[in-house]
């Protein structure tokens, strides 16, 4: 525990004095910043989050093992009564642990460049309001309500992450990098596609100065600030 408490004290700290700093400042004590919830993610014990017994240490595995793309894939290994295959996670994650697993050749680095992938674009979307909300609180309530479930819901968080990015690029009026990074997501997981009626509510209803809900002939014009 006293781990996790030093590292978020110590990335907050961090950050708190590197926000109002000229980009490059800014940018650098950033990257140390977010080193930390990486290292400690990197450096945990493997029974540390169910997902890392359950698919990631496989994954790594396989990816170890295999000679190339098309083995890798169609690697398996036994559990729950079946046969799980690589092919059967989604294609981001999947190619994530192989890339990451060849370079580095062992888990704790797969692990590091998970919490990375999570961690990365949620501190971005949060950065670019930095003008108007202090990052530093943002990033303290994603350590102390969201990071230990980081730790085991991996693929979801990855999504969860860059569906954040992505709505905060939406707001800015950024439409092809919303879709691009809403389709990152959905190649980390699948559920990510649950964002896409989240953003017609938002065209149709939100959206400022254009809201209008049009049934026959009656027209409803809802004003936003």
């Amino acid at each position: 525990m006293a781990v996790y408490l030093i590292g978020f004290a110590l990335s907050v700290g961090l950050i708190a004095f590197g926000e109002k700093k000229r980009l490059p400042v800014f940018l650098g004590i950033s990257a140390l910043a977010l080193l930390i919830p990486c290292l400690i993610a990197g450096l945990r014990a493997e029974n540390i989050g169910t997902d890392v017994t359950v698919y990631v240490k496989q994954l790594t595995r396989c990816a170890l093992v295999s000679d190339d793309l098309k083995d890798y894939f169609n690697c398996y290994w036994y559990a729950e009564w079946r046969n799980l295959y690589v092919k059967d996670y989604e294609l981001g994650f999947s190619f994530l642990v192989y890339v990451v697993a060849n370079i580095a050749k062992n888990m704790g680095a797969v692990l590091f460049a998970i919490q990375a992938l999570t961690v990365l674009p949620i501190y971005i979307a949060l950065s670019r309001n930095r003008q108007k909300m202090p990052v530093w609180f943002g990033m303290l309530l994603y350590y102390f309500l969201f990071y230990n479930s980081t730790l085991n819901m991996m693929r979801q968080w990855i999504a969860m992450g860059f569906l954040l990015l992505a709505f905060q690029l939406l707001l800015e009026k950024r439409g092809w990098l919303t879709a691009v990074f809403t389709a990152v997501a959905f190649l980390f997981h699948t559920s990510a596609i649950l964002a896409v009626p989240i953003y017609l509510v938002y065209f149709l209803v939100w959206l400022p100065g254009r809201s209008k809900l049009v049934h026959g002939h009656l027209q409803v014009r809802i004003s936003t600030v």
